[in-house]
Order: C-alpha cells, then sequence, then structure tokens
C-alpha cells in the first residue's frame, strides 16, 4: 500500500523562461543559490537545470520534508531577495507543479 501523503515528501517543479539578455545573470544567481538551498533545513535535494536546447528555458527540482519546511525555505531573506532579483528577468510566470515522492528518497 502506498505511503499516505503525510509520509512522503513535497517535490515542487518549476520551470523558467528568461529574457535572452539576462540568461546569464539569472544562471548565476540561481547556481549560487543551490549551496544555500542544499544545506537549508527539510531540504532534500535542490537541482537547477539549463535546457541544453534552449539556454534561456531552465528547471528547478526541488524537495523537502513537507510543504511547511518548502514555505520556510521562502520564507528565508535570501530566498526572498533572489526572488526579486530574478522575477524581471523572466518571460511570463514560471510554471510550477507539486508532486509527492516517497520519504524514503
Amino acid at each position: 500500500m502506498p505511503a499516505s501523503l503525510a509520509e512522503r515528501r513535497y517535490v515542487v517543479l518549476v520551470l523558467f523562461t528568461v529574457d535572452p539578455d539576462q540568461a546569464e545573470e539569472f544562471n548565476e544567481l540561481m547556481t549560487r543559490s543551490v549551496d544555500l538551498v542544499r544545506s537549508g533545513p527539510g531540504n532534500h535535494c535542490y537541482d537547477f537545470n539549463r535546457d541544453p536546447a534552449d539556454p534561456n528555458r531552465f528547471m528547478l527540482y526541488e524537495i523537502f520534508d513537507d510543504e511547511a519546511a518548502w514555505e520556510v525555505h521562502h520564507a528565508r531573506p535570501e530566498i526572498a531577495e533572489l526572488l526579486r532579483l530574478i522575477k524581471p528577468m523572466q518571460i511570463g510566470k514560471p510554471q510550477r507543479s507539486v508532486w509527492s515522492a516517497p520519504a524514503a528518497l
């Protein structure tokens, strides 16, 4: 029987399309955030990727203990500042989807 949702990790997948003139700066800012987020409470995975076929598209894959841990992550001043900096670089809204993964991951 599958684990209940309470026994599962909170997974977030975000796809970004970025202004071509700002793609390198976006990439740099997001890449610098990786170690900070990975060392944060409740984080199990934080992978930032760039589309090799379209250098203006990026993917963020995050796994947290639960939604509350993800919310704590987003409340961190460093993350709020990062989000403020990258928002004007984006073309349209990011595509965000939420998933669940076995807690054993």
